[in-house]
């Protein structure tokens, strides 16, 4: 201001014999209109660059539920692209799912037989069938093993007496061990059969065992080998039946075969003799 007030620049700017009164009328609107404020680029130009806030750590126990629910705040999701409304907070579980409704099964079993699975996790449960490996030993004190943890989960339950899948159906206080053991009693409750003949009948059931078993009429396959001759059937409890009344004195070892050095004793009126 002092510089603005002083004669020889007052001189300089409105020349000889200014009016001093006019002059400072002057000076005092063009102040007014000089922002003595530097602009906010002056400012971020010169003051150094802030520290970006690095991000919470994610704990350990961030999980997949937690993904999806931060997906779906931020519309990140992503939904089956087959017609169905669900959504995966992962591509690749997203691609697993439309497997179901396209009905591709890119692995296959690598241990001989024909079977196909839509994920590879499948495919490993399946082969230890073959293998006979059951990596998962029953914690509760019996020496049972699994092939599988949900299975070996569904089994403790039974040392527990833990039973935390209750009936929906009104008035019904039945509870279960597994969610699909209670799917097939609520489907009683519906008379709805949901595993249909794939051969061309119109047979249908309430479980997939029941499915496979009555299958067998139609393909001739019967599974289940007598121990103590060559007779095969198609269930399980068929064969238990024969081998009890042909076969009373049969005794079998944890691998399915009769014990080495055991006499089989076979009633006189036998079918056939024993193998």
């Amino acid at each position: 201001m002092a510089v603005l007030e002083s004669p020889d620049y007052l001189t300089a700017i409105f020349g000889p014999g200014y009016n001093p009164t006019c002059a400072a009328i002057a000076i005092e609107q063009v102040l007014k209109n000089i922002s003595l404020v530097p602009p906010p680029s002056f400012v971020e130009a010169k003051q150094p660059a802030a520290e970006k806030e690095a991000p919470p750590q994610q704990s350990s126990d961030y999980g997949k539920a937690s993904r999806k629910k931060k997906k779906k705040e931020d519309g990140l999701l992503h939904r089956c692209r087959k017609g169905c409304n669900e959504t995966f907070a992962t591509s690749s579980g997203c691609r697993i799912h439309e497997r179901i409704h396209t009905g591709d099964k890119p692995y296959k079993c690598r241990k001989g037989c024909d079977e196909r699975f839509n994920q590879l996790t499948g495919r490993d449960v399946h082969e230890r069938k073959h293998t006979g490996d059951k990596p998962f030993p029953c914690r509760k004190g019996c020496d049972e093993r699994f092939s599988q943890h949900a299975g070996r989960n569904v089994h403790e339950r039974r040392h527990t007496g833990d039973n935390p899948y209750p009936c929906r159906h009104l008035g019904c206080k039945r509870a279960f061990i597994s969610s699909g053991d209670r799917d097939v009693h609520e489907d009683r409750h519906t008379g709805f059969k949901r595993y249909v003949c794939r051969k061309g009948c119109n047979y249908a059931a309430y479980t997939l065992g029941n499915r496979n078993v009555h299958e067998r009429v139609h393909t001739g396959v019967k599974p289940f080998s007598c121990r103590g001759c060559k007779k095969s059937f198609s269930q399980s409890g068929n064969r238990t039946i024969h081998e009890n009344r042909r076969h009373p004195g049969l005794v079998v070892s944890k691998d399915d075969t009769p014990l080495p050095n055991h006499t089989i004793v076979v009633p006189l009126n036998s079918h056939e003799p024993a193998g």
